[in-house]
């Protein structure tokens, strides 16, 4: 019998068995994982931390309700000699969507009802919770945005990354920060495509916030922490010192650097349910054994699976014909779920989420059809290698749990491949023309924070909020430049890019930043913003794509996995 049947068998008796059969059906389908597969999944994983200069690592391995693996691997804090373990505590950042999801399920089949009588439910028009204090860019999606909208990422927003990089000031409340979002142009219409939005994810929380008169964290404490017992799960929060979490580091030209975690609060303070969950291996052993388990203790079967189905199919412009993979065994979502994406696996259904905050990187993947699931968490360096290396631990460790015989995982071979990823090309500036005074000023654009450029020496030098600062190197042609991070985003690779535009004086009125997926035009106060963006059609916002080609501009590199939570 192959060993995919045998899996399947199995799993088929232990549903109907009694007491003790049930626990000698689960040794037979635990023996895949012998004492010599154990050793040698830590062995692969220390490796890999070793050539990627991964400090700190958290690794959790189950199955149905049993953990297989718990463990901290490496450092959590170098400074202090203090070492990983089953319950030192990462940010999970976007794997706390998961969490959404699930809570909105689990008060749907509660039966929550709003203070203006409305029973909550996925399909209901969001508008009918928050009332007259909600809008976005149109009607169509002020009118019809529902909570499945926003979690399967179907709504036609983009990321708003922008958003998350500069941080709010002090006196912004959280009114003020969604009332923002009837400025937020959508770049495809609406139900039509799938676009990753933490913004979105976001409101849905505080949709939940205002239904049930209750703060998001309080609400997944008491109906998820506290019945799984996930003692070490907590928010990120102002005091980011007195949560104990696994320090935060990336590599400089000097060697392994420490960032600064104060920043995570800023990111997240508005956005706790796309972004804001802390756990460790161990919780996040029970959250998974949860899911696993079709969602007992807490919600019915047919509830849980809502959030593992396929909701919005990812449009093939998600892979261009440019892009080429990072790596042999890269792959993209079929589909978006709820708070969750879906692929396929060696002919198994993966239900997977992926989680990047500051340096922090994480992995969730789920088999629910042979009630297994795998998280890994890092605590840097955040580099494009980094997160090469964590899926190839992630696709070792399936391999040898599904028995699906994947034989490229050789060490030497994936430290070799990864090594080019491991630093960002060094952008050096071309001589500029232009005075420096031409291009400073404050540029505007409502719902966002004010650009600010200044001529810092020889260079110039932008802010955007409280907490985006870059030196901007000029690229050669057309008003370009390639923003080099300062600040507190010292270790992110120099990939966002702003070109400046005239007037039809001949004096600089607006510049365009490629952040977004879609042209973003700020403009100098009083300046009118461009036609484009006045056309009520997502059709007509220039692609960032499209820039890229007109300009002939080679963005170096991605930023989308540290930029999303």
């Amino acid at each position: 019998m192959g060993c995919r049947t045998c899996v399947a068998v199995c799993m088929l008796i232990a549903i109907v068995s009694t007491d003790a059969s049930q626990t000698e059906n689960e040794t037979e389908i635990h023996a895949r994982l012998s004492p010599e597969q154990r050793s040698d999944i830590i062995s692969f994983v220390e490796r890999l931390m070793e050539c990627g200069e991964i400090l700190g690592l958290a690794l959790s391995v189950v199955e149905q309700e049993t953990p297989l693996i718990e463990v901290g691997l490496g450092h959590s804090d170098i400074q202090r000699s203090k070492h990983v373990t089953s319950h030192t505590r990462f940010p999970i950042a976007s794997n706390s969507k998961a969490f959404t999801s699930t809570l909105i399920a689990l008060l749907i089949e509660k039966g929550t009802w709003s203070k203006n009588s409305i029973r909550l439910q996925w399909d209901t028009p969001i508008r009918e919770y928050l009332e007259d204090e909600f809008r976005l860019y149109d009607t169509i999606m002020t009118s019809q945005t529902s909570l499945r909208d926003l979690m399967s990422h179907r709504t036609g927003m983009p990321a708003l990354a922008l958003l998350i990089l500069t941080g709010n000031p002090p006196s912004t409340s959280k009114t003020d920060f969604f009332s923002n979002f009837q400025h937020y142009r959508p770049v495809s219409a609406f139900r039509t495509e799938s676009h990753y939005s933490n913004m979105m994810v976001a409101l849905a929380g505080y949709v939940l916030e205002v239904v049930t008169g209750r703060s998001y964290q309080d609400l997944v404490r008491s109906l998820i922490f506290d019945p799984l017992n996930m003692t070490t799960s907590e928010f990120l929060q102002e005091d980011i010192r007195s949560l104990d979490l696994a320090e935060s580091y990336a590599i400089d030209s000097t060697g392994m650097k420490h960032v600064d975690m104060d920043v995570l609060y800023d990111q997240v303070k508005f956005a706790m349910s796309a972004g804001g969950v802390i756990s460790s291996a161990e919780d996040m052993s029970k959250w998974m054994m949860m899911q696993l388990k079709n969602g007992a203790p807490l919600l019915s079967r047919k509830a849980l699976l809502e959030t593992h189905a396929s909701h919005a199919i990812v449009p093939e412009a998600f892979v261009t014909p440019k892009r080429k993979p990072w790596h042999d065994m890269v792959d993209e979502p079929v589909s978006t779920d709820l708070g969750w994406f879906t692929n396929i696996d060696g002919g198994f259904k993966r239900v997977y989420h992926s989680g990047s905050i500051m340096t922090y990187k994480s992995r969730v993947w789920l088999y629910p059809d042979v009630s297994l699931g795998v998280y890994v968490q890092s605590n840097g360096p955040g580099n494009r290698r980094n997160s090469i290396i964590l899926d190839r631990m992630l696709y070792h460790i399936s391999a040898i749990l599904l028995g699906t015989g994947y034989t490229g995982q050789n060490v030497d071979a994936v430290c070799n491949d990864t090594q080019k990823y491991a630093e960002a090309p060094m952008i050096e500036a071309r001589p500029l023309t232009r005075h420096l005074q031409d291009f400073a000023g404050r540029y505007e654009r409502p719902g966002f924070p004010a650009i600010r450029v200044k001529v810092n020496g020889s260079h110039l030098q932008m802010n955007i909020g409280i907490l985006y600062e870059a030196q901007l190197l000029y690229s050669g042609r057309n008003d370009a430049f390639v923003a080099s991070m300062r600040g507190v985003y010292w270790f992110l690779p120099a990939s966002d890019w702003y070109q400046f535009r005239n007037g039809s004086d001949g004096r600089i009125t607006s510049v365009s930043t490629s952040v977004e997926s879609s042209l973003l035009t700020f403009t100098r106060p009083g300046v009118p913003l461009p036609r484009h963006d006045l056309d009520p059609n997502p059709a007509a916002c220039p692609s960032r794509a499209a820039l890229d080609d007109s300009m002939n501009l080679v963005i170096i590199v991605s930023m989308i996995s540290i930029k999303g939570f």
